[in-house]
């Protein structure tokens, strides 16, 4: 018997609904781990971008560890883990933390790049919490320093014969935003490597005047042992007179 349209479409729901309560039973099951629960939606078929929207549905406070739990399963997949937590309600701010702790500072480009391309309005945050973050992670700063931003991991549309002149628009906007960002977040980080430069630098020369202030005072108390020295001996030589 021939499907009707609308017989597919409640086959469709009846296939997919299944899943995302799996999702939930599976996070209300305090015997699994979030990356057992993302694992187990992988093996069932989803998509890791998928996963992480419906996971983040069903639990928004746990955005952060399901972020960090999909990254590290997923890391070729960073910017469209980073885009569907934003889609899904996450604060574009926590993203790009969760997503640059997980992936210990590598592909910080694409992280920020997929960040400002779905939450543009969110640049200034986004770009502070990379500064906060990127110093800690092993791939440091560097990560950024020579990031070439391409319109491809700038915006997920646009491209080919039939790109209308406000997709192009777009995708050049989304490239200026983003490199406006990468540009931000390696000015703030020079700054604040200068700051610590000058501290090192003050440092030493405290250490350097403490050094120069024992040894004065190291030679006083020479000088005092001889003068002390010197006392004694007169004493001595005028008892001996006596």
């Amino acid at each position: 018997m021939k499907k009707t349209p609308l017989a597919s479409i409640i086959v469709s729901l009846a296939l997919s609904f299944p899943v995302f309560a799996d999702i939930k039973s599976d996070m209300a099951d305090d015997s699994m781990t979030l990356v057992q629960v993302v694992q187990s939606a992988q093996q069932g078929g989803m998509a890791i971008d998928a996963i992480v929207a419906k996971m983040i549905a069903a639990d928004p406070a746990q955005s952060s560890a399901i972020i960090a739990s999909a990254v590290v399963l997923a890391p070729d997949m960073v910017e469209q883990i980073v885009a569907a937590a934003i889609a899904a309600g996450a604060d574009p701010s926590a993203v790009v933390a969760s997503a640059l702790v997980a992936g210990d500072g590598v592909d910080a480009d694409l992280v920020i790049a997929a960040a400002i391309a779905a939450a543009p309005s969110a640049s200034d945050q986004i770009v502070a919490a990379a500064v906060a973050v990127l110093p800690e992670t092993a791939a440091g700063p560097s990560a950024i320093a020579a990031a070439l931003v391409t319109p491809s991991s700038a915006s997920a549309t646009g491209g080919g014969a039939g790109t209308s002149a406000q997709e192009v628009q777009d995708i050049l906007t989304n490239i200026a935003n983003t490199q406006a960002a990468l540009a931000a977040v390696q000015t703030q980080l020079d700054g604040n490597n200068a700051v610590i430069s000058g501290l090192q630098s003050d440092l030493t020369a405290s250490t350097t005047n403490l050094s120069t202030a024992q040894s004065d005072l190291a030679a006083a108390q020479n000088a005092l042992n001889i003068v002390n020295d010197t006392l004694a001996a007169a004493q001595a030589a005028d008892a001996a007179a006596a």
